[in-house]
């Protein structure tokens, strides 16, 4: 079985949960016996690795440069030919424009496309430069949804999926998957909260600091809160500002993107992490932080309910108070159950979350396609 993968942006780029997920999934269909191929644009990329084709526990990659990312001409032309030699199309993100071409010269050629969204078709998201969605889904809604099978990653995607798509399309539900092949780490942490993440008005880092912000118990106490991820965008320059204006600086400490070792030192070491996000169609934080034994805060913006159910967290409104309240609750809880909160976190996530488990479920859903 030949895959052609197709993508905005990949690992090593950190920019987002979907390029990690994207490089984890095709490294373990690989080790599998699927022949990859994966096209994907060069940014965020080093430079010695692009406009080459690699060979390596991906199968087949290229990192293609471009002269405008919004339009990624030379990714979009590479993808005709590549077409060609697939067996299934597995395309990434509903509005970049490689994503849509590629579809239509998979449908030229009769091949079986699988389009994950990761998230793109949720309410709330179509609420940012809603004008030239709404265009965009008017002009490839009729197309798109007779000719592939579209992946969610939870029960709200897809809703949101076939709110928008139709009722009838098909889909296939599987959850993003992570890598959990390393030991869990030691209950040491450190006095901190972690945010970890994009900058971007969906991620709702605006009511995390409103929350600090009421919480006298939090600002009394010997905890800070992290922040971490490249905060220097517009959002980002909102965040810096709101901190200084509630004169929070010495409780809320902004350091930048981080990837790798330092990544993972930073969810080990964290007491808690916090996703306070309006809306996610996974959240791909959240199985990260759980599979360090570091139990989350999230709202019902996300799929996450499993951490009430399972005990590894809390999962409240998207407002400022009910993070405020969850914080205190989290800064209150009594050390044996803080630990087996730790404890249930790990559990979570590789009994639902492994991919070295469950990327069988992908291959069968592939293999039925050919079906």
């Amino acid at each position: 079985m030949r895959i052609l993968t197709v993508c905005e942006r990949l690992f090593p780029d950190t920019s987002g949960g979907p390029s990690l997920s994207i490089y984890a999934h095709n490294k373990y269909l690989s080790l599998n016996g699927i022949q990859i191929t994966t096209l994907t644009t060069a940014f965020g990329i080093p430079g010695n690795l692009r406009d080459r084709w690699i060979e390596n526990e991906l199968g087949k990659v290229i990192y293609l440069k471009q002269l405008f990312h919004s339009f990624p001409l030379r990714l979009i032309i590479r993808a005709a030919s590549e077409v060609k030699k697939a067996d299934i199309v597995h395309v990434n993100s509903f509005f970049y424009p490689s994503s849509v071409c590629t579809a239509f010269f998979a449908f030229l050629h009769r091949k079986k496309i699988v389009w994950s969204v990761h998230g793109e078709l949720d309410d709330y998201c179509l609420t940012l430069k809603p004008l030239k969605k709404k265009v965009f889904l008017l002009l490839v809604r009729p197309f798109v949804r007779k000719l592939a099978v579209f992946h969610v990653a939870s029960d709200m995607e897809e809703v949101y999926v076939q709110k928008h798509l139709g009722k009838n399309i098909k889909t296939i539900k599987i959850p993003c998957l992570i890598e959990c092949n390393y030991p869990a780490s030691p209950a040491i942490t450190e006095p901190y909260f972690l945010y970890i993440g994009r900058f971007h008005v969906k991620k709702g880092i605006d009511l995390l600091i409103q929350a600090i912000w009421q919480s006298a118990l939090f600002l009394k106490s010997g905890y800070i809160l992290k922040l971490a991820g490249d905060y220097k965008n517009e959002y980002g320059e909102k965040i810096v500002k709101l901190i200084a204006k509630a004169g929070l600086s010495a409780k809320i400490k902004l350091i930048g993107p981080v990837a790798g070792i330092e990544k993972d030192a930073l969810y080990k070491g964290a007491y808690f992490t916090i996703m306070p996000s309006i809306t996610e169609n996974f959240g791909m934080v959240v199985a990260e932080s759980l599979s360090f034994g570091t139990p989350v805060i999230t709202t019902t913006g996300t799929p996450w309910n499993i951490l009430k159910e399972n005990r590894c967290g809390y999962y409240v409104e998207a407002t400022s108070r009910a993070l405020c309240e969850a914080i205190e609750s989290a800064i209150k809880l009594p050390g044996q159950d803080y630990m087996a909160c730790r404890a249930n976190s790990r559990e979570t996530v590789v009994n639902h979350f492994d991919i070295t488990t469950r990327i069988g479920d992908w291959i069968k859903r592939y293999k039925s396609l050919l079906q």
